[in-house]
Formats: C-alpha cells, structure tokens, sequence
C-alpha cells in the first residue's frame, strides 16, 4: 500500500487516499430519502410544476423538453424538488440512474419511480455525489446489490446504505469542479461525434436504398414498380410478397420460459444489435 494511500474498508472500492472516508449516504443527508409522487402524468401546463419522471432525462443528466408534464399545485405539494438535489431510479431497465436538479426559477416536483436525495452540504457535495453515481465504483456497487436480488430493484432502504467515498469538503468541490469542465469538453466532442455518425449513417442508408432498389448501373431503364412508396425500379425486375419467396414465416414462443445456465440460446429482441447478436447477455 502507497504511503499516500488507506484501505477504504469496502472490498471493491479499495484503497483511497489518506485523509478521505466512507460513510453511508444516510448519514450524509439533510432529510431522509424520500419517494415521489404516485401520480398519473396528464397535464403539460408550463405554468405548473413540471413532473420529473425516469423516462424524461438520460444518462447525460440533461432534461428533455419534449416529454413536459406537470402537477397540479395540491398533487405536487409535498414533492418539490430544490437545487442540488440527486434523483435515483429506483426500478425497471433504468434503475440505478441519476439526475441532479437544477431548476433555477422553475418549480419541479418528482415521481414514485424516483428517490430524492438532499445532501448536507457540510458533508456531501451534491455535484460530488451525482459524479461519484457516474462512476465504475457505483456500478460495482450496484452489481453486488443485483446479486442479492431476483429482479433489479433497488430501494430507498438500500439506497441508504450506498457507502460514499468521502474527500474533504473543499476538495469534493474542487473534484466536482474540474469533471464539470473536462466532461463538459468531453460532450462537446461527443455530440458532434454523434452527428457525423448520423449524417454517415444516413448516407451509408442511401447508398444500400439506390443499391437494392435501383441495381449498380445507373444508365437502366427504370420502369414503374407499382408500389407507391418504392417507385421506380429497373425494367427486368420484379416486386413479390416475402411469403411468396420464402419456405416459412413465424414468430417466435408465447410464454415466459425457464432459464437454465446452459443449454439452447434464446434469442430475445434485447440481445439483437444493429450488426449482429449480443452473445455477452444471451440466456439459455
């Protein structure tokens, strides 16, 4: 062990530097963990407050625009949401993701499938606390609470028990601080990263359309196809049914079956990407 360096006491987390602690979420906290609001999400009136739910951001921590809802004043009370204040997902195929509120001069409340956590600002950074989500030590630690548990769910009462990695104060902020500029610079590139790879993916489908629907000689005849959105395709060719030119089409089985550690794989909709099969999480 570095001289610099102390045993965490928490097997995957490891060593951390002297002078850092770890303590539960818990005890780090300005009011207990607390659910959202069991509440239908009707209304879209920007003059009321707006109803977080899991679906409206991603793992980028941004707010979607485009699925606003809102709470009536009586339904929302109760349930705001203030600045700094650290969502969790709590269930479904997004549990264990997180948000940091901002709202600045809006009013916002949340939903059941989330937990809210009000940092004690002497203690916790609530910055600090949304990085450290975003991080290899949360999954790990979200992985041995899966490993416990038949279905992925986890609660305010496991929540409360998640062990922080704790620097001094004015250093979680100082670390806070720094991820924000560098992963700030980070989504910068990734974004215009992202729309490159739109705009060649729209070309790479343009070029598979004008293939298989045109041929490769671009001096053909083309003639009507006959199907309105197909157009025109080159004289000699033909349009057919599928069930015309294959042997046989059927859909897969009915019920949920059993799983077995080996045996046949069982291809589900969930292990099929955009180029091949995800054998990494196929069941049997």
């Amino acid at each position: 062990m570095s001289e610099t360096m102390q045993d965490s006491g928490v097997e995957w987390i490891g060593e951390i530097p002297i002078g850092w602690k770890v303590d539960s979420l818990k005890r780090l906290l300005d009011e207990p963990l607390k659910y959202g609001a069991n509440e239908a999400a009707e209304l879209d009136d920007r003059e009321l407050p707006r109803y977080i739910r899991i679906t409206d951001f991603n793992h980028d921590g941004l707010l979607k625009d485009d699925s606003f809802k809102s709470l009536p004043l009586e339904k929302a009370a109760g349930y705001y949401l203030k600045n700094g204040d650290v969502l969790f997902a709590r269930s479904g195929a997004t549990v264990g993701k997180t948000f940091i509120f901002y709202g600045e001069d809006k009013s916002a409340c949340f939903a059941g499938y989330l937990i809210k956590a009000s940092t004690n600002r002497h203690l916790l950074s609530p910055e600090f606390l949304y990085f450290y989500t975003k991080s290899p030590a949360y999954d790990m630690w979200k992985s041995s609470i899966f490993t416990q548990a038949t279905i992925q769910n986890i609660g305010a009462d496991k929540y409360a028990y998640l062990p922080i990695i704790m620097p001094p104060i004015f250093e979680q902020q100082a670390i806070a601080q720094y991820l924000d500029e560098r992963c700030g610079k980070l989504d910068s590139i990734i974004a215009i990263k992202k729309e490159q790879i739109q705009t060649l993916d729209a070309l790479r489908q343009s070029i598979i359309y004008q293939a298989v629907t045109k041929g490769l000689d671009d001096s053909v005849e083309l003639v009507d196809s006959g199907v309105e959105w197909l157009g025109e395709i080159p004289k000699g060719w033909k349009v057919r049914k599928l069930k015309y030119i294959t042997k046989q089409i059927v859909d897969g089985t009915h019920f949920t079956p059993t799983y077995v550690e080996t045996g046949v794989p069982f291809l589900r909709v969930t292990d099929i990407q955009t180029e091949s099969i995800d054998f990494e999480s196929i069941k049997f």
